[in-house]
Parts: structure tokens; sequence; C-alpha cells
């Protein structure tokens, strides 16, 4: 028995740890990636991803829906780990990209990370590389592209529409727009004109995306069409901040800048004037939906048998940190022995 396990450690395991996955989807929130290695829990194929159909979700949801996409997190080791000053220390690449394939064409800032406090028994540091190598990603694909309506959140509801029931609609802000199209729908297409960029600064993060509006009105009946009234480029700046809430990610935001240029108008008295005021009403409105989206909050991925206790998140100059206990599941543990012995028995016979 002491030979077995010595062959464990000294042999089988380097074997063993060869084989753990070294690319999962962002979708996953609990990674049994240790279940895997040792043959206790089912390999997940990344080929067999079926993402999701595009269908008429709610903005709301639209965080979730990026993560539904085959977006692949590759966090295979850049070195060897190194141990020093009672901590082990573990560089991956935190590359995101469309099935896992990369070409990514930027790279990592580079950062000072501070010594280990010896205080949390694990502490995790990423940098906005993780972020914008997924929005790059995402860009590519088209994933950030979206069509908003009424229907896409109860704050549009009444908003897009050209004649006020309420005596509060976009008709109001843009010029003859409710006389020309009565009773009409509005619906807007937001196109990415470039990938947008997120940047780590002390205690918050910076967040920049381009895009390429379309504005229709919508058909109420047979006889007429879906029209479009209004091309515009738009630039938003917002800052974001982020915290832990229970397990999960949350946070709120604030627009900072928010510019839009028209390009081409079919409703009479509209002109780049309007639309400057336009952008100071539509900068309040993102700003609360922002919010609200960050309140939903994004569960934080965890390893399957590991328990975080009391996890903390700061943001810093190009990296966040997350600094947390953790306990180990004795049952999962105890799974993994057997998987391990099970691995070398095997080899053996």
């Amino acid at each position: 028995m002491c030979q077995m396990i010595e062959k464990i450690i000294n042999e089988d395991m380097n074997g063993i740890l060869s084989t753990m996955p070294l690319k999962i989807r962002i979708n996953e929130n609990n990674l049994d990636i240790i279940g895997q290695t040792f043959g206790i829990a089912p390999t997940n194929n990344l080929n067999k991803f079926s993402p999701k159909g595009d269908r008429n979700l709610t903005l709301l949801n639209f965080v979730n829906q990026l993560r539904e996409r085959n977006l692949v997190l590759d966090f295979a080791l850049l070195d060897e780990p190194n141990i020093n000053q009672g901590a082990i220390l573990m560089k991956s690449r935190g590359d995101i990209s469309w099935r896992g394939l990369g070409g990514t064409p930027f790279f990592p800032p580079n950062v000072n990370i501070p010594p280990p406090h010896g205080v949390h028994m694990v502490e995790f540091y990423g940098t906005d590389y993780i972020a914008n190598s997924m929005l790059y990603h995402a860009f590519r694909q088209k994933y950030m592209d979206v069509t908003v309506g009424p229907e896409s959140s109860l704050q549009l509801k009444d908003l897009l529409q050209t004649s006020c029931p309420t005596g509060f609609c976009i008709g109001e802000y843009l010029g003859a727009l409710g006389e020309q199209f009565p009773n009409r729908q509005v619906e807007v297409r937001f196109t990415a004109r470039k990938a947008p960029v997120m940047v780590f600064v002390e205690n918050r993060a910076r967040f920049r995306l381009h895009g390429r509006i379309g504005m229709f009105v919508r058909p109420q009946n047979s006889s007429q069409v879906k029209m479009e009234v209004i091309r515009s480029d738009t630039t938003m700046t917002a800052n974001v901040n982020l915290w832990i809430q229970k397990q999960h990610i949350v946070g709120n935001a604030s627009i900072e800048n928010l510019d839009f240029k028209l390009i081409e108008s079919r409703i009479e008295d509209v002109d780049q004037a309007v639309f400057n005021d336009l952008g100071l009403f539509g900068a309040e409105f993102l700003e609360k939906l922002l919010t609200e989206i960050l309140q939903m909050g994004l569960i934080m991925p965890t390893m399957k048998g590991v328990v975080l206790k009391s996890p903390k998140l700061t943001i810093h100059d190009r990296y966040l940190r997350v600094q947390t206990y953790f306990k180990l599941d004795e049952r999962y543990a105890e799974r993994l022995i057997q998987g391990a012995v099970r691995q070398t028995l095997a080899n053996v016979g």
C-alpha cells in the first residue's frame, strides 16, 4: 500500500494532472475541473456546445445571453508554478475567445502584483485583458448587436412610442416624429462599430462603446411598412463599480459621456442640436438600465468541491483582485482520492 501511494505521488500524479482540461466555457458556474482530471466526473466536450438561438429576450438578460454564446476561457499555465514565502503562485493565460481558438490581436498589460499578505487562503488576480479579449471576440461574432423594442424592458414599454399615452415617450423628443408617424412603436437597432474597451482603474472600471444606431417605426397595420427614420453614430463612456454580494458579482454604473452624431433623418425638425439634447435624456435612462443589469449580478464561478467563504473583490490599476477563504468538501475529497487510486490500479493492471 505504501509503495502504491508513493507511486501515485511520484509518478502517476503528474500524468493525471497533465490531463486537466485547460479550456472552459464562460457560462459554467460550478466547474468540476478536478473531478474531470481524476475521472470522477464526465468529460465536458467543447465541440458539443450548442449556443442558444437568437430569442427576443429582455435587455436585462443581455449579459446572460452573451455568456450562453460559444466563448471559451483558456487558462493554461504560462510557466511552472512557483512556491515562495509559504504560498503557491500560478500564472494562467486568461484569454477568452470564440470556441477557444484564440487570435486576440492585443496583449495583457504589465502589472505589478503585490506579494501575498498571508491572511486570505486564496488571492485571484485578473487583468482587464480577460474582459477585453471577450469583448473583442463578441464584437467579431456580432454578439454585441441587439434590437431593442418596447418589449425589451418595462422601462421601454411606454418610452418607445411615437404617441405618448402617459405623456412621456420618445415622440416628444424627436421633432415631428409623433405627427408624421402617430401611434407607432419605435424599434432601435444597435450595431457595434468596433470592439468595446474596458479598463480597470483604482476602485472602478471604465467602459467605452462605439456603435451605430438605426431607428425604425414599426407598422401598425397591413397597409404600413417598417421604415428607418434615423441613422446615427454614438459613443458612450461609463464608470462601473463592482463588488461581491452573496456569491454574486454585482455593481452600478454612471454615464460619463454619451454623444450622438446624426447621419440621416427622415423626421422633420430633427437636426444635430436635437440629438445633443437627446444625449442628455439618453444618459440618464442608460445609467438606470445599466445599473439594473449589474444589480441582477453574475454568479461567481467556483470549483466543485470547494466552498468559498467571505470573498472580497477590489479593483486596481489594470487588474482586479478577489481575496477569499475556502473549505474543501470532505466527501468530494474522498472521491478524488478514490479516483486517483483507481487510475493507479488501472495503470498497474
